[in-house]
């Protein structure tokens, strides 16, 4: 557990080897018992693994949106480039005139 910072919150960091970091302010305006009760639950994210779950929430979300700008881009190519066929005539086959 860290107590440095002047932040006013308690949190869990690591994926590995979590930490729960806790800032002096926070941990000196709590009880004991709000403490313990804080950190049990700070606790319970590290045995949930909250942290790897949210990298990998993150990490699809990333690769969703690299999917959905892949397609957007894919989209406009193709579609000027049939635009750009559809714009250029169509060579004619020469015919011998009768």
């Amino acid at each position: 557990m860290f107590t440095r910072g002047s932040g006013t919150s308690v949190f869990t960091l690591g994926v590995v080897r979590s930490a729960i970091f806790i800032v002096p302010r926070v941990a000196a305006a709590l009880t004991d018992d709000e403490l313990t009760a804080t950190l049990v639950h700070e606790l319970a994210h590290v045995r949930r693994r909250d942290n790897l779950r949210r990298m990998f929430g993150s990490l699809a979300a990333v690769a969703a949106a690299l999917v959905f700008v892949e397609a957007l881009v894919l989209e406009s190519a193709f579609k000027e480039r049939t635009f750009r066929f559809d714009v250029t005539p169509a060579a004619s086959p020469s015919r011998p005139r009768s």
